[in-house]
Formats: structure tokens, C-alpha cells, sequence
């Protein structure tokens, strides 16, 4: 089986962290390197997680720091809506605190990594950006020329109709909108890009009968996630009073795993708002391929289910697969009102 070469780049986070899990056990994806990036939480914060989550999956990943601050400094006047530490915890994983291995952190900076990769392995390599995309617009500063030989980044943020960290702005969007605008607008038309935007991923919701059926399984995975979500949850219903939660990065893993499950995928041209406070990081996504540049696909239909199961069979195979359908055959029984005589 030819692998994919793969490199993620991330603030972990929590929904960083079920991502990674799920990108290493995908027998497809050859993990290359973990860059980190300033996010979620600083990038000392960030980059730590990064070499826990390293170390937890147990393939000698190398972890490369990368950048602290982004290309566009954020207002000190401007206040989130979310109070720090709320969303993820204070340390970024639900202050759950698995070992850290700080032998797995190189040397290298995680700019220098990605294009020597790109050297590398040309029209091969294939980046998954779980943040801000920092890390990525410096290496276009640097050396456009090699970054024009990636096949495919896939980016989770941004969105076509609303926001979260404002009412427009997505977040990873938001902290540096300068690097997507220079992403898109310097490689759109030579490298594959994706948006995975809070559209598609709302549309895979996982409720609590799901991760229910993820977190009482018997795998040092499930223990992991199992660890880790209960701030997450809290937050969702806190903020929304909804019973589950959206992995906006898990999403963005299995969407590059299998892309086809998505038929709808526009190639648009995106732009990020990077001159407004107020609307900074919206991003204007235009529709009509006559009228302008194309340089990003924006997945917006998913079959969901198939998604969600597709997470069940990584994690636990196709016997697991199996077993959640048939748990989910007897909650239908009890929603019917004849689970005793089925």
C-alpha cells in the first residue's frame, strides 16, 4: 500500500488532539511531523501538547515548533466573547496531562521543516492545518517556489455564512487572517486547497449516544479521548445547551481521509478580512466561477453518518463499526416503544 506523506500542523486543543489520534492510526497516512503553531494557547502551551500527543501515539513523530504570534497582530482592546480557558481547559487538553516526551521536539523550525519536506517529497506532500495558518504564510514568504509543490492542504476554518469567535469569524481564521489572504491568494492556483469550514463540520454533530459509544470502549485511545472531552461537552452545553459536540479538527482528518464522501465541493475564490476589526477574519467566498480567480474548494455537503462511522472503524475497526450499529438499532427499538419484543 503506497502511503500518503502527511504533515499536521496544529494548536492542540482538544479537538487538535482527537484528530492527531485519528491521523496516526489511518494506515494510508505517513506522519511526517507535527508543526505547532500559536492558537489555541501560546505556543509553549501548544507545542508541549503537540509532544504529548506525539509521545501517546507512540511513533517517534517528530514535533517542530513553530510560529508564536500571528502575521496580523490582534487588538490588545479586543475582548472574546469566550472567557480563556473555558472551550479546552487551561492547559489546552481538559487538564488531563499525559506524559510529554521532550525528545521528540527538533531542533529544525517548523517553517525550515515543511519545505524541506516539500523538497522532498514534490506534489507528494499534503499538510493538515487544525490552526491558524501562520506557520504556512511564512514558508510562502520565504520560498514560494517550493511551497508550489504541495499537493493539498486541508484547513480547518473559516466559513461561508457565520462565525464563532465573533459573529462573522471563525477563529483559526480570525487570529490570522493576513495568512490565509496570503495562503489562498500566493497558492490557490498551484496547490489543492480546502476550507473546512464551520458549515461542514456542524453538519457532523456528534451527540452523546455516539461519544458514548467511543469512550466505553476498552482501547488506550478511547481512554484518551474519554480523558479529554468532559470540558469540551460542559462548554457546548453551556454555551448552547446542546447534548454532544462538534471535533471541528477531527472533521478536517477525516475529510482528507476520504473526500469523496462530500458531493458538493465548489471551486470558489476565497477571500479573508483582513482591514476591519470588526470583521476581521470573515471570509468572502465567491461562487461564481466566471466572474473571478478560483483558489480553494469549500466542501458544504457530507454524508455524515458514513463520516462518524468511518471514525468508529479507525479507532476500533470494522467490529466496531458493527457493534455501534447494532447499539444504535436498539435506541431506535427504545425510541419505537418495543425494545421488549424486538
Amino acid at each position: 500500500m503506497k502511503t500518503r506523506k502527511i504533515i499536521i500542523d496544529t494548536d492542540p486543543g482538544i479537538d487538535d488532539a482527537v484528530a492527531i489520534i485519528a491521523a496516526a492510526m489511518i494506515p494510508e497516512f505517513e506522519l511526517l511531523g507535527i508543526c505547532s503553531v500559536g492558537g489555541n494557547k501560546g505556543i509553549e502551551c501548544t507545542t508541549d501538547n503537540a509532544l504529548r500527543l506525539s509521545a501517546f501515539i507512540g511513533k517517534n513523530t517528530p514535533v517542530f515548533k513553530g510560529a508564536a504570534a500571528s502575521l496580523q497582530p490582534i487588538s490588545p482592546d479586543y475582548v472574546r466573547k469566550v472567557p480563556e480557558g473555558l472551550i479546552h481547559g487551561s492547559n489546552g487538553l481538559g487538564e488531563y496531562n499525559p506524559p510529554i516526551d521532550s525528545t521528540l521536539l527538533q531542533k529544525t523550525p517548523a517553517v525550515d521543516f515543511i519545505l524541506e519536506s516539500a523538497k522532498k517529497y514534490p506534489d507528494e506532500l499534503e499538510i493538515i492545518a487544525l490552526g491558524p495558518l501562520t506557520n504556512l504564510a511564512l514558508c510562502i514568504e520565504q520560498d514560494i517556489e517550493t511551497m508550489k509543490k504541495i499537493k493539498a492542504i486541508y484547513s480547518m476554518g473559516g466559513s461561508v455564512y457565520r462565525g464563532n469567535v465573533t459573529p462573522v469569524a471563525e477563529f483559526n481564521y480570525w487570529h490570522d487572517p493576513l495568512a490565509v489572504q496570503t495562503v489562498c491568494q500566493k497558492l490557490g492556483a498551484f496547490t489543492d486547497i480546502f476550507m473546512i469550514g464551520l458549515e461542514l463540520t456542524a453538519a457532523c454533530f456528534m451527540d452523546m449516544n455516539y461519544l458514548s459509544f467511543i469512550t466505553n470502549q476498552k482501547t488506550k485511545e478511547a481512554e484518551f479521548i474519554s480523558a479529554i472531552l468532559p470540558t469540551y461537552i460542559k462548554y457546548n452545553w453551556e454555551i448552547g445547551k446542546t447534548l454532544g459536540v462538534i471535533i471541528h479538527d477531527l472533521i478536517t482528518v477525516l475529510f482528507a481521509h476520504t473526500p469523496e464522501l462530500c458531493k458538493n465541493i465548489p471551486h470558489v475564490n476565497l477571500q479573508c478580512v483582513c482591514d476591519s476589526e470588526i470583521a476581521r477574519g470573515q471570509t468572502i467566498v465567491d461562487f461564481d466561477a466566471d466572474l473571478c480567480d478560483k483558489n480553494a474548494y469549500v466542501p458544504l455537503v457530507i454524508d455524515a453518518e458514513a463520516l462518524k462511522e468511518n471514525f468508529i472503524r479507525i479507532l476500533f475497526r470494522e467490529q466496531g463499526v458493527s457493534e455501534y450499529r447494532d447499539a444504535m438499532h436498539r435506541i431506535q427499538n427504545i425510541n419505537r416503544h418495543d425494545f421488549f419484543l424486538s
